[in-house]
């Protein structure tokens, strides 16, 4: 009965094709996502330091170095995880550790990116 419980909820442990094929599609799904991050990122620096240099929006200098920097920040994790993700699909090798240490840093990064952007913007 609780054999089945585990397996259910995912608590058996899982061959290691499984995991092979798991890390393979997580490596996919990442350069994908990387290149659509690394795209809009591109597109929000490009908009803010155009409509600041036009002068169609007019902020202060602290909004925009620290958005600039945060934006710059995302880029950076994003081309890095963008890069490991093709080399460890050319490899074809299983780096499972460095690939869920690097999955948490880009998770972490994401999320306090998200949080920084959206305080800064409801404090003004």
């Amino acid at each position: 009965m609780w054999e089945r419980v585990k397996k259910w909820l995912g608590f058996t442990k899982d061959s290691a094709f499984v995991i092979n094929e798991f890390d393979h599609e997580n490596m996919r799904t990442s350069m994908y996502m990387c290149a659509v991050i690394i795209v809009l990122e591109i597109w929000m620096i490009i908009s803010a330091i155009y409509g600041d240099v036009s002068g169609l929006r007019v902020r202060s200098a602290s909004w925009l170095a620290s958005h600039i920097g945060m934006y710059l920040l995302l880029i950076a994790i994003a081309v890095l995880m963008f890069v490991h993700s093709v080399l460890s699909l050319k490899r074809q090798k299983n780096h499972h550790v460095q690939s869920m240490v690097l999955f948490t840093v880009f998770t972490i990064v994401c999320v306090l990116f998200g949080t920084y952007i959206s305080y800064y913007d409801y404090t003004k």
